[in-house]
């Protein structure tokens, strides 16, 4: 089996027997988009909210033009749009910020409202707090496998993360 790493601001589309993978999502988002049946999904690996001034060959970068990539790749390669689901990932407050709202949860609202708008159900979510998180979803089987990086009381972080449990969603 494949395994395929989405790094910031890329797509990757898999049809199984595949694995995607996005490590060290801190206030970036994974999008992961799923047809269970075609067993075809796609890994978006979103950084910002919104586009604003963004060259055309950064699209991906953004919630409205990673999922419009990810979408479309995710067609050509066989997935129903009616059968499509969404996992959403991430999000989270790494950084201690002051004034207007985190870019994390700006991206994650960003997120919803594209798939929203798009139609396509969110299947989980595992979003938000102040943990980075990694994940990995099989193809084959629909599983998601969320790992968290711990942050200590003295705010500090672990770098091995791989080594702690993480949160298993079973499709």
């Amino acid at each position: 089996m494949s395994e395929i790493v989405v790094g910031i601001g890329e797509v990757q589309v898999a049809i199984a027997p595949a694995t995607l993978v996005a490590r060290g999502l801190g206030s970036c988002v994974g999008v992961i988009l799923y047809d269970p049946a075609a067993r075809v999904a796609g890994l978006a690996h979103v950084v910002l909210p919104e586009e604003s001034k963004m060259p055309t060959d950064r699209r991906t970068r953004s919630a409205p033009g990673a999922i419009e990539n990810l979408l479309a790749e995710m067609l050509e390669h066989g997935a129903r749009r009616v059968a499509l689901i969404a996992h959403v990932v991430g999000g989270a407050q790494v950084l201690r910020t002051a004034g207007r709202a985190a870019i994390g949860q700006r991206n994650v609202a960003a997120v919803r409202a594209v798939l929203r708008q798009k139609g396509i159900p969110i299947h989980t979510e595992d979003t938000g707090g102040n943990q980075a998180r990694s994940l990995t979803f099989d193809v084959s089987s629909g599983e998601l496998t969320v790992r968290r990086l711990p942050v200590f009381p003295d705010g500090t972080r672990s770098t091995q993360h791989d080594s702690f449990g993480g949160v298993d969603y079973d499709d």
